[in-house]
């Protein structure tokens, strides 16, 4: 059995279907892709390209972990070796491969990801953009029958969340399929900024799709809805442009240089009414001056 699943064209269309899934539940994350992959870790993708057999994953996980502590130069020394979540978001921050998945609180967050950087439309099948939406009330509720409500406890306790509770959960010899919400307690800049949260697999040695079917309801779009988000040029634009009013561009979700060179590309609709209007030019007043600029 597939995701439940549909296809929008329109901003509009897209906009509305989010209030249709606010009355089901107030708690969904948001996951962009710009074309139709599957959902799989940069773990899950790393152990495809060398080819690893997935029990193998656990031990190759710890030794990342090892040498990641080892080798960084960081403020926050005693987080880094008390908290494995927080080790493990750092280096996914840095490119790391990692059994956390991104999402995010935010749909439009989500969207951004999911179009900005997608092929041209009209798109091929396998290319069109896809945003996962996953309730977290039904995820909440499932994984009381998956994990030992003291481990989920424990995890919820701010002095308990550590290494000791983290591997109790995730990493024990006793693996089970599930996936849950997690953020460390120290936050980093782009967690803060880009809304973020993590979906993270009880067992790496399996697919993460295979995780979150483990949770009763996987196949029902009530609790996970894949949407293909199948815009023409123009709908692109305009739910770009609509993005950008919100302050979601490359700008603000990586800040700095080269956040904000990146988020050009979306800027160029506005760019073009600039040229035509003679901003820096003397716009629509005569100047002296042959070039403004």
């Amino acid at each position: 059995m597939k995701f439940a699943s549909e296809t929008l064209t329109t901003w509009n269309n897209f906009t509305e279907r989010l209030r249709k899934l606010s009355s089901i539940s107030d708690k969904w994350v948001y996951k962009g892709l710009d074309q139709n992959y599957n959902l799989a870790t940069t773990l899950d993708r790393a152990r495809e390209y060398f080819d690893i057999d997935g029990s193998e994953i656990p031990g190759i996980e710890e030794q990342m972990i090892r040498n990641f502590r080892r080798r960084i130069q960081e403020e926050r020394n005693d987080e880094l070796i008390k908290d494995r979540l927080y080790c493990m978001s750092l280096m996914q921050h840095h490119g790391s491969p990692t059994r956390l998945m991104d999402f995010t609180w935010s749909p439009y967050i989500g969207a951004f990801f999911a179009i900005d950087t997608s092929t041209n439309p009209p798109y091929a099948p396998e290319y069109v953009p896809v945003l996962w939406c996953i309730n977290i009330s039904w995820i909440e509720e499932t994984i009381k029958k998956l994990v030992n409500n003291k481990v989920l406890r424990d995890r919820w306790c701010d002095k308990l969340r550590n290494d000791k509770t983290f591997i109790s959960m995730y990493m024990s010899k006793r693996t089970r399929k599930f996936v849950y919400l997690e953020n460390p307690l120290r936050l980093n800049t782009r967690l803060v900024i880009q809304q973020g949260i993590f979906l993270v697999p009880g067992d790496v040695t399996c697919s993460y799709e295979d995780n979150l079917k483990s949770h009763h309801g996987w196949n029902n779009k009530k609790n996970i809805l894949k949407i293909f988000l199948d815009f023409t040029k123009q709908e692109r634009k305009i739910a770009l442009h609509e993005l950008h009013r919100m302050n979601i561009s490359q700008a603000s979700l990586f800040p700095g240089l080269d956040g904000y060179a990146r988020s050009m590309k979306q800027l160029i609709p506005i760019f073009e009414r600039m040229s035509k209007n003679k901003a820096g030019k003397g716009g629509p007043f005569k100047t002296k001056f042959k070039n403004c600029i």
